[in-house]
């Protein structure tokens, strides 16, 4: 949903993110790593 926050729980990436108003969020990961990404 618009505006749901996600983190990082491998912390490998320490930035949230955010849905935006089109519904789309950029999921990053860092190169030779791993990210899951939760809903908080």
């Amino acid at each position: 949903m618009i505006g749901e926050r996600f983190i990082d729980v491998m912390g490998g990436c320490q930035e949230e993110i955010y849905i935006d108003n089109e519904g789309y969020g950029v999921f990053k990961v860092k190169a030779k790593s791993i990210s899951v990404w939760i809903n908080a």
